[in-house]
């Protein structure tokens, strides 16, 4: 079963993008590359935080992803 993961970013210059270009990275690996059913980004830079969502939590389970959706975090080792 594929879950949704989170992924964080802490200020990364380098990937400095504008909101319309991480949702669409966000739209190419969910809906399109099929990557995971759902994402979330957060970002932190000087300007201040950003979280994206996009997809939902897992396959049997159609909530949207959002900065406040909790995720189990545990070890595939």
């Amino acid at each position: 079963m594929l879950r949704a993961f989170i992924l964080l970013l802490f200020s990364v210059p380098a990937l400095a993008q504008t909101p319309d270009e991480i949702n669409a990275l966000l739209t190419n690996r969910i809906d399109e590359g099929k990557q995971a059913v759902g994402l979330v980004v957060g970002i932190i830079d000087a300007d201040g935080r950003q979280v994206f969502g996009h997809g939902r939590l897992s396959a049997s389970d159609p909530r949207e992803l959002d900065g406040q959706t909790l995720f189990e975090i545990g070890s595939i080792t």
